[in-house]
């Protein structure tokens, strides 16, 4: 079992380390740390009560020598009776915390029925920690002796109602979550959603299973009055249960590692994480800048000879080809010039906050298209605001534009391209669709790759949507695509919100 509170251990830091700005994150720590306490409690209890099978099965000479270590404390029995009690209510209230942080929606009023719900979260855990508590438990008992059965039978409704609260509270996070998934729009965001409910039913489990490790709370109808009183303990029995329960807590664990994983449920990146980028990118930027400057010089020479050839023959059809040529270096070398200026406090990004609705303005007043297309808009003004860099995000924008107009052209018929953007909970969500001849299944497992290309490799060498994606994932983001053949194709990136 000591191999189980070293998992935990690990687990709850990585998740503060991995995305300690959240606040679902310490949330999600709580509830580890709850089992933690439990367990270490129910370990406790072990040198109280002498019952050394009780807690489970001890694997190797390394397990043994931990857990006595674990246990050399002499703590007093209605103390270790305490630490289960409050353990057992703080896992029970960031049960529901957790959940209803996870998906909650930033800037939303809080009504009156949500703040009485919150009261009732913290109130029923401190009732759970005064009625479970070894000295209301004596007082109790001795309230039986002088008043009869009347007040035990009480107590024994009261202590019922508790058994049953508490397996609402298990299972309430279940029922909000499957309510709110009827709010969630995307893919990416419902994936989460089974991701949470995963994590919950797994943390359930093992808290169950801790509770009957501990084997001290049982139903008072079971019991007579007198033994409220009496420090219980049990014989070592139940060997091979008890050798079950340590195997199926850590295959809990380990489904819960991959189940966070697999879901993306720690989304920012970590302290370490973000220290090593900053530096790498701060490095690679200073080599960047350079070559950029070489570039820039190369374009601009270039340019200084289109120019001469201009001003030859300004009128002729080369005349006007050569000025459209000019035009667009002016465009490159002020691109440039703003890639070689921008100023990043963390080092990776020029990132500001702004709203994800100007950028996407300017992305489509920079982009060129034929007559027979059709742009529309379909998003709030001045609402998504996001922390980015605008320069980049608009070439990831404007890759995807332009894919979607070649897509468009290739089927050669009129056809619309769809912008949209809307928020989801804490998460900025922009589409861009398109009535293109779509991609084909084959071809959507490799979009994102570098040098993938479904065009002709004259114009197109396939880095596109390969840049698209990485910047993306720079502003910790996410894209997928959705697509039919001869129906059009979807692209959706979701951003953090501010």
């Amino acid at each position: 079992m000591v191999y189980i509170l070293i998992l935990l251990s690990a687990l709850s830091l990585y998740c503060l380390l991995k995305s300690y700005i959240n606040k679902y994150s310490w949330y999600f720590s709580a509830i580890i740390w709850s089992l933690i306490a439990a367990m270490y409690a129910s370990f406790l209890l072990v040198s109280a009560s002498g019952n050394y099978m009780s807690i489970g099965y001890i694997f190797d000479d390394f397990d043994r020598r931990m857990f006595l270590s674990l246990i050399a404390n002499k703590t007093n029995f209605f103390t270790i009776i305490r630490i289960f009690n409050i353990s057992s209510a703080v896992f029970l209230s960031s049960l529901s915390l957790f959940s209803k942080s996870y998906f909650k929606e930033k800037g939303n009023e809080i009504s009156t029925k949500s703040k009485l719900r919150s009261i009732f979260l913290f109130i029923f855990p401190v009732l759970y920690c005064v009625f479970y508590d070894p000295q209301f438990v004596y007082n109790l008992y001795c309230s039986t002796v002088e008043g009869g059965e009347g007040i035990y039978f009480a107590a024994c409704i009261a202590d019922l109602a508790f058994y049953i609260i508490t397996g609402l509270y298990m299972v309430f996070p279940l029922f909000f979550l499957l309510k709110k998934k009827k709010q969630l729009a995307t893919e990416y965001k419902q994936k989460q959603l089974f991701g949470v409910a995963l994590y919950i039913i797994l943390s359930d489990i093992i808290y169950l299973i801790i509770m009957r490790l501990f084997s001290l709370r049982r139903l008072y109808f079971m019991q007579t009055p007198q033994q409220l009183a009496a420090i219980r303990t049990y014989g070592a029995q139940f060997q091979r249960e008890y050798l079950i329960y340590p195997i199926i807590t850590l295959i809990a664990i380990v489904v819960l590692i991959i189940t966070i994983g697999k879901f993306h449920l720690i989304r920012q990146d970590g302290v370490i994480r973000r220290f090593i980028f900053e530096m790498q990118s701060k490095k690679t930027q200073r080599m960047m800048t350079g070559i950029l400057h070489s570039v820039k010089g190369v374009i601009y020479s270039y340019k200084l000879t289109v120019d001469d050839a201009i001003s030859a023959a300004p009128e002729s059809e080369q005349g006007v080809m050569l000025t459209d040529l000019s035009r667009d270096m002016d465009a490159y070398i002020e691109n440039l010039a703003s890639m070689l200026n921008s100023k990043d406090v963390r080092g990776d990004f020029a990132a500001e906050e702004c709203y994800l609705s100007d950028i996407i303005d300017d992305a489509l007043a920079g982009f060129r298209h034929d007559g027979n297309i059709t742009i529309k808009h379909g998003y709030t003004q001045k609402k998504e605001k996001v922390y980015a860099d605008p320069y980049y995000l608009k070439c990831a924008l404007t890759n995807i534009l332009t894919n979607a107009a070649d897509a468009i052209s290739q089927k050669g018929e009129k056809g619309e391209i769809t912008v949209s953007a809307s928020s989801e909970f804490d998460l900025a969500v922009l589409s861009i669709s398109d009535t293109g001849v779509g991609i084909s299944k084959r071809d959507l497992k490799y979009i994102f790759n570098q040098f993938y290309t479904t065009k002709s490799r004259i114009k197109n060498w396939g880095i596109g949507l390969s840049f698209t994606y990485k910047i993306i994932k720079k502003h910790r983001g996410h894209i997928s695509v959705k697509s039919k053949v001869g129906k059009g194709t979807t692209f959706d990136i979701i951003l953090p919100r501010i």
